[in-house]
């Protein structure tokens, strides 16, 4: 959304405003979003019909604590924008973050995804939220994901089919998920070997499954940076074996 909004700092009326906009997306991106945010309201309030300053001023509002305030600004500018991606997008993903307000947030998803069919994050969302709603259509979206290049062999596709089937008890399947999610990512990865893991031996799909995936976490040279998930894995490798 940020890289979004930079290209898009033309829409100001103004060259002031557009210098202003282009500085408030530097503070966005060096992390202090309350600055950031301040310029943006006061971009907005000159620039009402602008989008990106008020999307960015939610995002401002969300990354600094004021949840209800960014979900309601983005509720009004996706009512205002109802063909806009980006406006969808926002509003989808705040609404997401509400367990509540989930199935809500799958039909908001949707209808982002039909406005720019080809953006990766709105279909990782969709897997997400559907995958915890057992959405009857999670797995077109899972299809989905797997035929754009960039997914067709990465492990967090294989660790999406496998909390996939494992939202559906299908064990079978799930393991056999895990098990290439963990292979694919090898060391890159930990902590996604180690969810792998995890997600097998918490639905009791495969014990022996479990504890390999366990060992090769506690294993990989880059493990060392987190101690207490290092610890974690040693406990349950100690219940497995």
């Amino acid at each position: 959304l940020l890289v979004c909004s930079f290209f898009l700092c033309g829409c100001m009326e103004k060259k002031s405003d557009t210098d202003k906009m282009s500085q408030a997306v530097s503070l966005a991106k060096q992390g202090d979003w309350k600055a950031a945010g301040e310029s943006m309201q006061e971009i907005s309030q000159k620039n009402p019909d602008a989008l990106p300053p008020v999307l960015l001023q939610a995002i401002a509002y969300e990354k600094t604590g004021d949840f209800d305030k960014a979900l309601d600004l983005s509720r009004q500018t996706a009512a205002l924008k109802p063909d806009n991606f980006i406006a969808q997008y926002t509003f989808g993903r705040l609404s997401a973050l509400v367990p509540m307000r989930r199935s809500e947030a799958f039909s908001i998803l949707e209808k982002a995804h039909s406005l720019k069919n080809d953006d990766c994050d709105t279909l990782i969302l969709l897997c997400n939220l559907g995958t915890l709603l057992k959405h009857p259509r999670t797995i077109i979206y899972l299809h989905k994901l797997r035929m754009n290049k960039k997914y067709t062999h990465s492990p967090a596709l294989y660790y999406q089919y496998g909390l996939y089937y494992a939202a559906r008890n299908n064990g079978k399947q799930a393991v056999i998920f895990m098990r290439q999610a963990a292979r694919r990512s090898g060391t890159k990865n930990p902590e996604l070997v180690l969810n792998a893991a995890r997600c097998i031996d918490r639905n009791n799909f495969s014990a022996r499954e479990a504890l390999n995936l366990y060992r090769f976490f506690v294993n990989s040279p880059t493990s060392k940076k987190y101690p207490a998930l290092v610890k974690e894995a040693k406990q349950r490798i100690a219940v497995l074996k």
